[in-house]
């Protein structure tokens, strides 16, 4: 792909989030989405073939952001309980940059496409990953790696989900949220200490 046709479609994606946070994915259009890109309709049909597509696309691009995102979190250091907290802080910087990413994915949730929901499997892998390292060095008492990882990705979606909610009134207790985490997969005695 060119620079400038990754560009244009960067361009795209970005209009097209925005229209899709405001009208939703029933009432957004195909044109409504052209004009706040500055395009013609049939120039976006370039690009996507469907509204249907342009929406998955949007969403898989933002999982992957994200997924880039808490993975240089999880891989800068080795002290388990920090890496849950720099995860959660992370999480709410994302939403906070992002809220038409996560209001247009409340939308569309049980719908999610196969890349989307690959992207996301990835982003438990990486939890799953981190829940291993904690394992291996004693940090982490012995669970199921899936539902450990499952566990965060659900305090994650309930911060940003409360967050949309409430809109910018108040942000989540971080490290409250990281140590009632810790508390379970480290144990009572293991969560909050030095």
């Amino acid at each position: 792909m060119t620079a400038i046709r990754a560009q244009r479609q960067q361009e795209i994606l970005a209009a097209a989030q925005a229209v899709f946070a405001e009208e939703g994915f029933h009432g957004a259009t195909m044109d409504d989405i052209a004009a706040r890109a500055g395009l013609a309709k049939g120039t976006l049909y370039l690009y996507f073939s469907s509204k249907r597509e342009l929406f998955l696309s949007v969403l898989k691009h933002r999982f992957e952001e994200m997924r880039r995102t808490l993975r240089e979190v999880i891989y800068s250091g080795d002290d388990f309980s920090a890496q849950v907290e720099a995860v959660i802080r992370a999480h709410g910087d994302f939403c906070r940059e992002n809220k038409e990413f996560f209001q247009i994915l409340e939308e569309f949730k049980g719908d999610l496409g196969a890349g989307v929901r690959k992207t996301r499997e990835d982003i438990l892998s990486l939890f799953m990953e981190l829940i291993d390292r904690g394992i291996k060095t004693g940090q982490v008492r012995p669970i199921d790696r899936r539902q450990g990882a499952l566990a965060l990705l659900g305090i994650l979606d309930s911060v940003a989900l409360d967050w949309l909610l409430r809109g910018d009134r108040g942000s989540p207790n971080v490290d409250g949220l990281a140590e009632l985490y810790c508390w379970g997969v480290m144990g009572r005695e293991g969560a909050g200490q030095e």
